[in-house]
Order: C-alpha cells, then sequence, then structure tokens
C-alpha cells in the first residue's frame, strides 16, 4: 500500500508539472554597455549622427525586470532602469530613473529550443532620485514617453538564460535640471530621444 502511495504521489507532481509550465520569469544585468567602451565625447558624437542617443545614455546602467509569458502571443513585461547610483557626502542619487511596463512578441518564424528572439514596446516614466539620511525620497525632472526593443534570451541549464536588449525612444522629459521659464514661471519641457537599455547584459530565471 506504502508503495503505491508513493507510485500516485509521483504521477501527480508529475502531471502537476506538466499541466503548469514556467510562464514567469525576473532578470537583472547592465545597461548601456556601450558607454562602457567608447569615451564620453566618442558617444556623444555617435548619438549626434544617429540622432536617437541623448546624453541620457552616456553613463551604465542596471535593470530588473518582469516577465509573464501565459499568453502564447502577447507577454507583459515590467522594468525598473536607472543609471548606477552616484553619492557625494551623505547624499545618494540615482539618475534616469525609468520605470516601464509593456508588450512583446516572439519571432515565430524562428525555430529553436534554446534561442528565443522577441520585439515589443513599453511605455514610460522618467525621475530622479534623491536621498540623504536627514530626508525621504525627493523626486525631480520628470519624464514620459515610449520606447521600442528588440532582444534575445538563450537558454543555460536549469531554467537560467542570458540575454540582451536594444531599444529606442521617443519622450518628453522636464529640464533635466528641473528648470523653469523665469518669463513665464512654466517649467521646461524637452522633446528627448532615449536608448536607457542598449546592449544590456543580463540573466534570467525562469519559474
Amino acid at each position: 500500500m506504502k508503495k503505491i502511495i508513493i507510485v500516485l504521489f509521483l504521477f501527480s507532481k508529475t502531471i502537476y508539472t506538466q499541466e503548469k509550465p514556467k510562464v514567469n520569469s525576473i532578470g537583472f544585468g547592465l545597461g548601456n554597455t556601450i558607454s562602457l567602451f567608447l569615451k564620453n565625447s566618442d558617444f556623444n558624437k555617435i548619438g549626434s549622427s544617429f540622432g536617437f542617443f541623448d546624453e541620457i545614455t552616456g553613463k551604465p546602467s542596471f535593470f530588473i525586470d518582469y516577465k509573464n509569458k501565459s499568453d502564447s502571443f502577447n507577454h507583459y513585461r515590467l522594468n525598473i532602469i536607472s543609471e548606477l547610483p552616484i553619492k557625494v557626502n551623505d547624499t545618494k542619487t540615482y539618475n534616469n530613473f525609468f520605470l516601464s511596463m509593456g508588450i512583446e512578441n516572439d519571432f515565430q518564424s524562428i525555430k529553436n529550443q534554446k534561442l528565443n528572439i522577441f520585439y515589443g514596446s513599453d511605455i514610460y516614466y522618467k525621475t530622479n532620485l534623491v536621498k540623504n539620511k536627514l530626508s525621504t525620497w525627493s523626486f525631480f525632472s520628470h519624464g514620459f514617453g515610449f520606447i521600442a526593443f528588440i532582444g534575445f534570451d538563450y537558454k543555460l541549464k536549469n531554467d537560467f538564460s542570458i540575454n540582451s536588449e536594444f531599444n529606442v525612444g521617443l519622450g518628453y522629459h522636464q529640464n533635466k535640471n528641473g528648470y523653469a521659464d523665469p518669463n513665464t514661471g512654466r517649467i521646461l519641457i524637452e522633446r528627448k530621444f532615449v536608448s536607457n537599455k542598449n546592449l544590456s547584459i543580463g540573466l534570467r530565471k525562469s519559474f
């Protein structure tokens, strides 16, 4: 009787695993890796020639993201992206902090069990975060817009994969210093071409 119970338990676990495929994943890594190999002057020169880079991409960043692939056509995603923090005295600043969400799709024509190439678009909100010991978090230089992206995941063992992504977007941001027009008092809004995850390198875990 004990052996029968064990067999039934193992069988039920197998069915449960089959009925619940791993559709969620969490990733993290380093964005803006192009800036690690180029000087700021060279980076800005490339940016001006292509027209879609901005000074916003002049420093490396980190990212954390979540993806849900329960839908075979549309995959939903949430991203947090920020430049690496700068600490001066007791003040820590996270410049160009992005919170974005959107939809991605797989290239269905690519039939490879390990390699997955995807594309899609996000909408984003952007700000700068400042924190010191004597105050709570403060925010300045806000913005919003949309980003188009393309990337790939390459599966490794134990549900891990390496991934890379490139994006290009357009948005409307406050002046980076938070300045207002001295004559009217209105906050200055500027159109920005952004790419905050160009050639990112990361690791992803599915569950």
